[in-house]
């Protein structure tokens, strides 16, 4: 988790990954996405259309089994 701490340069892609931390802590896939755009500093579409909907399920309460699941 400590290496999800480094800044992010480009400021909409901060606000992007500005999301409850509890998120990331409960995610593997959302820390690989963070962890992928801090190494490489870029995302595909998939990838950015991905973390959207797992952020949007965590918001609407959907436990993470089924967004494992689906």
């Amino acid at each position: 988790m400590k290496e999800l701490r480094q800044d992010v340069k480009d400021p909409k892609m901060k606000k992007f990954f500005d999301i409850p931390q509890e998120y990331y802590e409960q995610s593997q896939f959302l820390r690989s996405i963070k962890r992928n755009y801090l190494r490489f500093e870029r995302l595909s579409e998939k990838q950015i259309e991905s973390f959207k909907k797992t952020v949007e399920e965590f918001k609407q309460g959907i436990p993470i089994e089924t967004n494992q699941k689906t």
